[in-house]
Order: C-alpha cells, then sequence, then structure tokens
C-alpha cells in the first residue's frame, strides 16, 4: 500500500501494518514520519525499538532472526534498519524473504534515501509495499516552499505582515527545511500576537539556504538573474 504524507497522520490512527519503508531525502520529514509511526507504535504495544544500520557485510540472516523472535518479556517490538542507499543483493533476499511471511509481534521500519522508478519496482520493494506500506516523501523546492512554508506557520500560529517579510523568511531557509522549522519555533518566541514584521524576520533570521549547482543553472535558464546572483553568493 502506498501513502501519501498527507495520509500518514489519518493512516498511524489504525492497526499499523507490519512493514513500513519510508524513502526520501528531506531530513526533516523523514524524521517527523518516523517519529510519528513511533509513537502511533508505542501507543499500539510496541515498547521496545531495535535500531540498525545497514552496512556492507552486514549479517542480514542474523537480523532475519531477530525480526523474527520475540522479546524476553514477550513485548511487541519496533526494529528500525536504516540504509544510506539501495539495499544490497543479500539485503533484498532478507527483505523479500521476511515480507512474504512478517511476524505479528514486530513492526520492521525501513529509512531509506529517496529511491527512483526502478528501486520501487524491484521485489523486495513491492513484497515490502504488499505486506504493509511504503510512504515517499515529499520534494519541498522552489515551487512548492511556499505553500509548505506558509502551513508550517500557519501550524505555529504565525503570520507574516506582508509579502516582502515572507519572501525575505523564504529566500533565508530556502533547500534547508530542518532550520526552516527550527527558525519558525524560534520566531514562536519572538512574534508579537503570532505576527512577523520583515524587522523581526531579518535580526532573527539567520541565512540558512542552501542551493546546488543543478538549481543555480535552472534558475540562470529561466532568466532570474536577482535569484541567480543570490544562489551563486551561496554556493561560494
Amino acid at each position: 500500500m502506498k501513502l501519501s504524507w498527507d495520509q500518514l497522520p489519518r493512516h498511524v490512527k489504525d492497526p499499523l501494518a507490519a512493514v513500513y519503508v519510508v524513502h526520501g531525502d528531506e531530513i526533516l520529514l523523514q524524521q517527523e514520519a518516523t517519529d510519528l509511526l513511533r509513537r502511533a507504535a508505542r501507543a499500539q504495544g510496541y515498547t521496545e525499538r531495535e535500531v540498525h544500520h545497514a552496512e556492507r557485510g552486514m549479517d542480514w540472516s542474523a537480523l532475519l532472526a531477530s525480526v523474527n523472535t520475540l522479546s524476553l518479556f514477550g513485548d511487541r517490538k519496533i526494529v528500525e534498519v536504516r540504509f544510506s542507499g539501495k539495499p544490497d543483493s543479500s539485503a533484498a533476499s532478507m527483505l523479500e524473504k521476511y515480507a512474504g511471511n512478517p511476524s505479528p509481534d514486530t513492526l520492521l521500519l525501513l529509512i531509506l534515501p529517496k529511491l527512483d522508478g526502478t528501486a520501487q519496482k524491484a521485489k523486495w520493494f513491492a513484497a515490502c509495499d504488499s505486506a504493509g506500506a511504503s510512504l515517499q516523501l515529499p520534494v519541498i523546492d522552489a515551487h512548492t516552499l511556499p505553500n509548505w512554508l506558509s502551513g508550517r506557520l500557519q501550524q505555529a500560529g504565525l503570520r507574516t505582515e506582508d509579502t516582502e517579510a515572507f519572501v525575505l523568511l523564504r529566500e533565508r531557509v530556502e533547500g534547508n527545511l530542518l532550520a526552516a522549522q527550527q527558525e519558525i519555533e524560534k520566531l514562536r518566541l519572538l512574534a508579537d500576537n503570532g505576527l512577523l514584521t520583515t524587522d523581526i524576520i531579518r535580526s532573527a533570521v539567520g541565512d540558512c539556504a542552501r542551493y546546488n549547482v543543478y538549481e543555480l543553472a535552472d534558475c540562470a535558464l529561466n532568466g532570474d538573474a536577482e535569484r541567480a546572483a543570490r544562489m551563486l553568493a551561496g554556493l561560494r
């Protein structure tokens, strides 16, 4: 079952699945999604947690045995496996095998970077998706950042006094959602009645924006000279 970001909060109110695959490159969203799953799991009786980091030469048969073994106290558990890339052949084989007959007392949480279309057609992914659910984290780029930022400000009970203030905040956090969320939390303490002025943002929010050369090239080709100059300065 494929889940969208917006579906996740409703999904965790129901009995959880046996396997979850969370993949994407946005660290903040990855943290928020996995935290939400862990809280829901604890509320549903998964009281123990194991964390494994997938490494070269890892003994996947031992991990499979651990996933299938009930804890010493008979408690349900979360087994979390963090990957730095796509699963290798040994990992893929183990995941496919386990997903075919998952333990009813274990929630397997797989956390990976963004998987392309080919990787999502792999047998291990299909087996895990069939046994549980997969969540591809959304990409928050320059085009989607305004809506995302506006939503986060609203959730925090904040609003900007005008377009200039909003644009300034957007420019200072573009490409860095983790910093953006931290700055929003800080601004909650500074805003009078939730109103963010340009002066407050200018004095309180540092330039946390992150860019890459591909975004710079696209910006230059689109003729946005002002933004391209800002990105170039940020890349130096």
